[in-house]
């Protein structure tokens, strides 16, 4: 019972809100932009500006939740931990967590490289917006693999690409979307290729 009136103040907040932010967009600009705002929403709309906000906030919030609960998540497994207070507060990895990325870099060390000559291996990519979270993905995975960013999509370093590595790009479904280039001792530029696919 009280959970259902909870739900239902929710529910005329929320219209509320999406009300207002409607009505402040239909009046906002001049006098022939908010006459077009007005016939745009007595015309009818998918989804008003109130509550496409609302929408986003929700969105946004259901994320937010995702991402602490993951980090808790982490921090119960003992590989994440708080460090500082008030605003300096941050999480860093703890003594588990330092030693799995280890292992783990290890075990990327110990997988068929594909690179030979130990020069610089340049990695480029242009992942369309739509996947902008495995765009994310991959980011950390260059950072995990020790490589520097130079600019927006463009990560370099003296590493070995893998196996492992094609495989986990085919897996994200991005393998089609990178590119890596291998800059040998002699100065040439050579495309790495896996002879797999």
């Amino acid at each position: 019972m009280k959970g259902d009136i909870s739900q239902k103040l929710l529910q005329v907040l929320e219209d509320g809100a999406a009300t207002t932010i409607t009505i402040l967009w239909a009046f906002s600009g001049g006098k022939s932009q908010s006459l077009r705002n007005m016939r745009q929403l007595s015309r009818g709309m998918d989804e008003t500006p109130g509550k496409k906000a609302v929408r986003l906030t929700k969105e946004k919030y259901a994320e937010y939740k995702r991402y602490h609960g993951l980090l808790r998540k982490l921090e119960k497994q003992e590989l994440l931990a708080e460090e500082g207070s008030g605003r300096n507060k941050r999480w860093a990895l703890a003594k588990k967590g330092r030693a799995l990325l280890k292992e783990k870099r290890a075990l990327v060390k110990k997988q068929e490289s594909l690179t030979t000559s130990g020069g610089v291996t340049v990695i480029s990519y242009d992942i369309p917006e739509t996947r902008r979270k495995i765009r994310g993905q991959l980011r950390d995975i260059l950072k995990i693999m020790e490589f520097e960013q130079a600019h927006q999509s463009l990560w370099y370093g003296n590493k070995r690409i893998t196996k492992g590595f094609l495989r986990t790009l085919r897996e994200l479904k991005i393998f089609d979307f990178v590119h890596i280039f291998e800059i040998t001792k002699t100065g040439s530029l050579k495309k790495v290729q896996d002879k797999e696919k």
